[in-house]
């Protein structure tokens, strides 16, 4: 093998390591940015269902909320994204099924709950969140008939 051959052996083995690695960054990179937005959004949803079993606990007549507006009055700071500062993160980020009554919600259980979803990249709705949101429903109906 020349010496010309050999350079372009190295030069093309250089090349093809460099793509390799650039290729494998990217994918970690992606990766890593797609993992925390998901970690956002999950726990963007988890906090909604936290915040209207406040709004529906400490309401003087509870009802399920019509709006994001209803929700102002609550504060949820115990973990970001924070409530209300935060408002515009958790509308692009959290639907709330604002058609439903108290009792759609306190009538749902872990197969059908549908009335928070996460929209886009999450990992998953843990059922201790909307429990909370269900019993704090069913509770509201039971001690206001």
């Amino acid at each position: 093998m020349s010496s010309i051959q050999k350079k372009h052996v190295i030069t093309s083995a250089v090349a093809i390591s460099a793509a390799v690695l650039i290729a494998v960054i990217f994918i970690f990179v992606r990766g890593a940015r797609l993992a925390l937005i998901a970690e956002k959004t999950s726990w963007a949803t988890g906090n909604t269902c936290n915040i209207i079993a406040i709004y529906i606990s400490t309401s003087d007549s509870p009802h399920w909320p019509t709006s994001w507006d209803d929700l102002e009055s609550v504060t949820w700071n115990d973990q970001w994204p924070y409530w209300p500062e935060d408002r515009a993160y958790y509308e692009s980020n959290v639907h709330i099924d604002f058609d439903l009554s108290l009792i759609d919600v306190a009538t749902m259980t872990q197969e059908n709950f549908n009335a928070i979803e996460a929209i886009g990249p999450h990992y998953g709705f843990q059922e201790y969140w909307y429990l909370t949101l269900i019993e704090a429903a069913q509770e509201a109906i039971t001690n206001n008939p």
